[in-house]
């Protein structure tokens, strides 16, 4: 590894490297460290549509069989709305009816609340960014999300279009360098013996404090602990280890198939059509 290679990046960047905060709606659970899921992000001001599919997506794939549209997840999917709510107010409605549906014995539907016991809403505080939040150790947040990314590869087409990306988040930990690279200890584990490529993807929202050559620094020597003969690759790596900086807490993971995954965004799973075989 050369001494001036980068070892990371902002991981995309762009118009979601930096989101507009947005004050937590009270009572409602708040990201928080221990938590584990997927992160889910989406174009400003249509969260509440998109949780909606999040949830009947994770549902499906794990297995729940709740529908998300019977009365777990409010809202209605066309313009027929209020035309006087804000997209916040929607997101309010969205979590106080998940809130609600998470006690015992469901709503008044009856069925569709299996989903809000399983997987809940955690606010992060960023427009357009939301961790759904796994309750059940069994779930498996990069087992789940990789089976949607290759289904969405297969068919050409997104079962939640309103998705961005879905990204697993395996531990959230305080942003500093020390409980960042404590979290990823465990986790990378997996990699002992790996002889492919990596690279260290960084997001920071809302927070100042942290700097981001140490961690990437850091992570990056942890890396190589377990597997030496790992090399860095930014543009098409076979894995990443992903530091998403939300305020005081981070949320990271150890994923494979970065670049196959196309970064674990989902939009541009959906576009990227197996190539056809030759006939």
């Amino acid at each position: 590894m050369g001494g001036n290679k980068r070892l990371g990046g902002e991981g995309g960047g762009g118009s979601h490297a930096k989101r507009r905060y947005v004050a937590p709606t009270p009572g409602v659970c708040e990201l928080s460290r221990g938590m584990r899921g997927v992160l889910i992000t989406c174009d400003t001001h249509l969260e509440h549509k998109a949780i909606k599919e999040a949830y009947r997506l994770l549902d499906d794939l794990a297995g729940g069989g709740a529908a998300a549209g019977d009365g777990g997840v409010g809202g209605d999917d066309g313009d027929g709305g209020s035309a006087s709510g804000t997209a916040g107010d929607k997101l309010a409605a969205e979590l106080a009816a998940l809130k609600e549906g998470g006690g015992e014995g469901g709503g008044s539907g009856g069925g569709g609340t299996a989903h809000a016991k399983r997987f809940s809403v955690a606010q992060t505080g960023c427009a357009g960014t939301v961790l759904l939040r796994f309750s059940e150790e069994a779930d498996d947040p990069t087992e789940i999300a990789s089976r949607a990314l290759g289904e969405a590869q297969a068919r050409g087409e997104s079962s939640a279009p309103h998705v961005i990306r879905l990204l697993p988040v395996q531990a959230v930990c305080g942003a500093t360098p020390a409980a960042i690279v404590a979290a990823l200890q465990p986790l990378l584990a997996p990699l002992a013996g790996f002889g492919g490529t990596f690279a260290v993807q960084w997001r920071r929202r809302h927070n100042t404090a942290v700097d981001k050559e140490s961690v990437i620094r850091e992570v990056a020597a942890a890396v190589h602990a377990v597997a030496p003969k790992a090399t860095v690759n930014l543009r098409a790596p076979s894995a990443a280890v992903v530091i998403e900086v939300i305020k005081s807490d981070a949320a990271v993971s150890v994923l494979p198939r970065w670049a196959e995954l196309k970064a674990y965004n989902l939009r541009e799973c959906a576009r990227a059509l197996p190539e056809a075989t030759a006939g």
